[in-house]
């Protein structure tokens, strides 16, 4: 995909879909949570399939706009799974960079956090700041209020809630 090579793209998705297509014909007769790992497996190969076409309609914004508003929905109506939003956030990323999808990427560094998994949020909040500047000193004015916030959250749930507390005030007294 990053050297256009859509065909070849192709011919693994559809090699891999029908490999997968056997093995959850088998499980769905089992249960729909043994199922649902290779259901969103599938899933993923669409969205590939789709950032195909995004990449293909890149002379018509229109149409992308109403893909990524597609991906939006899709990705609220998947279960809050921290492995399924990461792969699914990290394949939009061959079309979309991070603070295209500011919300989606804040939710995900927030479910990240509250399923203990901090690094990853961690990581994932100093990717969305301004030039990866830590809120906690107080440097981050460039970034967007939000992603400020959610990095404070961050904070205060690792054990700083000192320094997140002083920040937050500092932070509140900019807004103002």
């Amino acid at each position: 995909l990053h050297h256009s090579q859509f065909d070849q793209a192709q011919a693994y998705i559809d090699r891999t879909r029908n490999i997968l297509d056997s093995e959850l014909t088998a499980l769905i007769a089992e249960s729909y949570s043994r199922a649902y790992p290779i259901i969103v497996q599938i899933q993923m190969l669409s969205e590939l399939e789709e950032v195909i076409q995004y990449k293909l309609f890149g002379d018509q914004p229109d149409r992308q706009a109403t893909m990524r508003k597609t991906w939006i929905k899709r990705l609220k109506g998947c279960q809050p799974d921290v492995n399924v939003w990461h792969r699914t956030l990290s394949t939009r990323s061959f079309v979309l960079s991070p603070s295209d999808d500011l919300e989606l990427w804040i939710k995900f560094a927030n479910l990240s956090r509250k399923n203990g998994r901090l690094a990853l949020s961690e990581n994932t909040l100093n990717m969305l700041l301004q030039d990866g500047i830590s809120p906690n000193y107080q440097g981050a004015d460039g970034s967007p209020t939000h992603v400020i916030y959610a990095h404070l959250k961050h904070g205060w749930a690792t054990g700083a809630q000192h320094e997140s507390l002083e920040s937050l005030k500092y932070f509140t007294q900019q807004l103002a």
